[in-house]
């Protein structure tokens, strides 16, 4: 959707997309969806702004797993995750799917790593970085807690 490659989308952008994807909006119902999107009301949607309004509030609950994982991880305490290592110590063997046999620990360890990866190249703006924020270690974490049901 992004045609410039800015990272951002514009109105133009957004209501290419919308005709696109045939979503069915009139001129008037597109502004005001562009709007609602648009939170920093700068003019444009980014990628966080797009995400927040696709997958709605992370509740408390959700947040302080997602926290207390990073803090696990982050060994050094200084507020980032080496970008590596977070792959690295991504253990699926209790993913559902692999414990009722129908994925392999490989086959999880690989999707992972290649949403991650994405996840992250998109989140730098493809900057070559190797460090992940809590808050993109949160956002990353906020897109996958919306394909789970419960939080037990």
């Amino acid at each position: 959707m992004d045609s410039d490659g800015s990272g951002e989308l514009d109105f133009g952008d957004f209501r290419k997309a919308i005709d696109d994807y045939r979503v069915g909006c009139n001129g008037p119902e597109t502004d005001q969806l562009f709007s609602i999107f648009d939170k920093n009301r700068n003019g444009t949607i980014d990628y966080s702004e797009f995400m927040q309004g696709i997958l709605g509030d992370l509740n408390q609950y959700r947040l302080n797993i997602i926290k207390q994982a990073f803090d696990s991880l982050d060994k050094n305490g200084n507020g980032t995750l080496d970008f590596d290592e977070v792959k690295l110590n991504f253990n699926p063997s209790r993913h559902p799917d692999v414990q009722n046999g129908s994925r392999t620990v490989e086959d999880c360890s690989f999707e992972f790593s290649e949403m991650f990866t994405s996840h992250h190249n998109v989140s730098s703006n493809f900057s070559q970085s190797k460090e992940v924020t809590l808050d993109e270690f949160i956002e990353y974490h906020h897109y996958i807690s919306s394909f789970i049901e419960g939080d037990r």
